[in-house]
């Protein structure tokens, strides 16, 4: 956690202290990145995905990682959660709530359908967005 603290970007660190309030999966992740952080880039997401606040990628077993849940490392939710106002984290998870099915927002750890494909907005024009 200090080395992810001392290391990352200021937009990294920020959008790693309202990740602890959703499920770690990379669409969700990068719609709370869109949302709360605007001027942000994938980039930002990838420091925190990869600055040692998760799991390491090769404990997943080389799944696609669009499909994953990740999972931070002990004391590292806690951490960075007790960072943030409650009003902050509210407004996370209203906004997964509001903009993502409720198979990824259940309490319980969400279990992924095989192909999250419903989480991509269609953009032909007869599907609005």
């Amino acid at each position: 956690m200090r080395w992810f603290e001392e290391s990352a970007s200021p937009a990294a660190r920020e959008l790693a202290g309202f990740l602890p309030a959703v499920p770690l999966t990379l669409p969700v992740m990068n719609l709370v990145r869109r949302a709360m952080l605007p001027e942000s880039d994938h980039g930002h997401l990838a420091e925190v995905a990869l600055g040692g606040l998760v799991q390491p990628w090769e404990d997943y077993h080389r799944a696609d990682p669009t499909y994953l849940e990740f999972r931070f490392l002990p004391g590292v939710r806690d951490a960075l959660i007790g960072g943030r106002l409650r009003q902050e984290i509210a407004t996370v998870r209203e906004l997964v709530r509001q903009e993502v099915p409720p198979i990824w927002t259940s309490a319980a750890p969400p279990r992924l359908p095989r192909d999250p494909a419903h989480l991509r907005r269609d953009r032909r024009p007869d599907h609005p967005a």
